[in-house]
């Protein structure tokens, strides 16, 4: 696996994997490469989870009792959204991708706390 690869790799599981995805992708890093060379890629891609192209974005991994925060355009909320339903391991049709145009018209807090929804259906936890 080449590096930028992994790192792109490292970056959705952090993002998508939930606690026991994130545990044993770091476990099998550190594996692989060592604890100091597993730690400096983990804390790289862990900056780079949170931001998306220039913003800065949170997606609760728990229940929510606030509003997530970030403010990404409609194109960064769709690629987080899409993102988040291929690491789901859902397919999407042709109008599923129509219906995720439509759902990140929506505001930030509200596409935010729906790709938390997948993420933690994702992982097995209860949305």
């Amino acid at each position: 696996m080449t590096a930028d690869r992994l790192h792109e790799t490292l970056v959705r599981t952090i993002r998508n994997g939930g606690d026991t995805g994130r545990v044993r992708a770091f476990d099998n890093l550190r594996a692989t490469h060592g604890p100091d060379r597993a730690e400096e890629l983990w804390t790289r891609a862990e900056a780079d989870a949170n931001t998306r192209d220039g913003y800065d974005v949170t997606i609760p991994a728990g229940p929510i009792h606030g509003a997530p925060a970030g403010s990404p355009d409609a194109q960064g909320q769709r690629r987080l959204l899409v993102d988040a339903l291929a690491a789901a391991g859902v397919e999407l049709g042709d109008w599923d991708v129509l219906a995720t145009a439509r759902v990140t018209e929506l505001p930030w807090t509200i596409v935010a706390t729906v790709i938390s929804w997948i993420n933690r259906a994702a992982a097995g936890g209860a949305p």
